[in-house]
């Protein structure tokens, strides 16, 4: 195994500047593809949009002659909970027409709807926002927005299954030269 890392090492060091040019024109487009396949599979996992995932991951870096590397990134806070599918639910009131009874959310695609009887929307400071709620006592401003999985922690998840290997970007490479 050490031999065919060192054999590696030496080709990509006699390689060239046009070479490694190439290198990081195929490690560029695989980045490229990568991020693509990450927002289709995390919109698959998860309840949200992909162009609201599209926003929230990117290439960060690209590959060039004198680094060969491809940076992907996604953000790492938190997705407000109001963004997955969540739906304010309601019954009759005694003395009001209608009176909130809570809200449900919808996080993983595959899972079910989650009912929290406390939830409420709010309209967050400072925003424009709408956050998801949830009571914790009496008092004004005694409540906690809630947040769901973010981004990033989605894009962990499937990065081993979409990143390429070695072999696959070498062979995509070697095509290139030799069509």
């Amino acid at each position: 195994m050490a031999n065919n890392i060192d054999d590696a090492k030496r080709f990509f060091a006699n390689m060239g500047e046009q070479g490694q040019a190439a290198l990081a024109e195929v490690l560029n487009k695989f980045g490229t593809k990568l991020r693509k396949e990450a927002i289709t599979e995390i919109s698959q996992q998860l309840n949200l949009e992909p162009n609201y995932i599209s926003r929230h991951i990117s290439v960060r870096q690209r590959a060039n002659v004198r680094n060969l590397q491809v940076t992907i990134s996604a953000e790492s806070r938190p997705v407000l909970l109001e963004r997955y599918s969540s739906q304010q639910h309601q019954r009759p009131g005694k003395t009001v027409a209608m009176r909130n009874d809570g809200v449900s959310v919808h996080v993983k695609r595959s899972g079910s709807r989650k009912k929290l009887n406390q939830g409420f929307f709010i309209r967050l400071r400072g925003s424009n926002t709408v956050g998801l709620a949830m009571r914790l006592g009496k008092g004004k401003d005694n409540y906690k927005v809630l947040h769901g999985p973010s981004v990033s922690q989605a894009y962990q998840s499937v990065r081993n299954e979409i990143e390429p290997s070695s072999a696959e970007i070498l062979a995509t490479f070697f095509e290139q030269f030799n069509p």
